[in-house]
């Protein structure tokens, strides 16, 4: 189990669950404020609404769990960012496109195979059951406000202590 194995089953699943959004395996960044704004916005639909996903890793740690082996664990950064729009209620349909990603991990703890699992039984986020929102606010993307869910995910595998 790889990092990219972990990233690509992230993607997938997010696609699954929203396949309206664009969605960025790494964080995206342009000097030039519209491409920016363009990396989240649909290329055949130009002038639809930003709303995208991007995610990496934060942080690894290994933490021993016998004297044969320890658990690698990848915390995973998820962003989405959704134009904020009045007339719609685009935070009621942010929060629930947030929440329906969620159920899908939440229903996928083995990323399909990709990880162990994405419920850690060890380490800080012991418990924690998969996709996790950890804050909900708004952003500043070029000449749009945008809704952002700052999530995190946490997966888990195992590796033999001798390796």
């Amino acid at each position: 189990m790889s990092t990219e194995t972990e990233r690509a089953a992230i993607k997938a699943l997010i696609q699954g669950a929203d396949p309206l959004s664009l969605v960025h395996d790494y964080e995206r960044w342009t000097n030039e404020p519209q491409t920016y704004v363009a990396l989240f916005q649909r290329p055949e639909l130009p002038k639809s609404p930003l709303r995208g996903w991007v995610f990496g890793p934060e942080s690894y740690q290994d933490v021993l769990a016998t004297q044969q082996s320890f658990a690698a664990l990848t915390v995973w950064k998820v962003r989405f960012i959704y134009a904020l729009q009045d007339a719609t209620a685009s935070e009621k349909a942010a929060w629930e496109i947030v929440r329906a990603v969620q159920a899908l991990f939440r229903s996928q703890p083995t990323l399909g195979g990709a990880c162990w699992s994405t419920r850690p039984t060890v380490g800080p986020d012991k418990g924690r059951p998969g996709l996790s929102v950890t804050s909900f606010s708004k952003v500043q993307m070029g000449p749009a406000l945008c809704h952002l869910a700052d999530c995190r995910l946490v997966t888990q595998s195992w590796v033999s202590a001798a390796a």
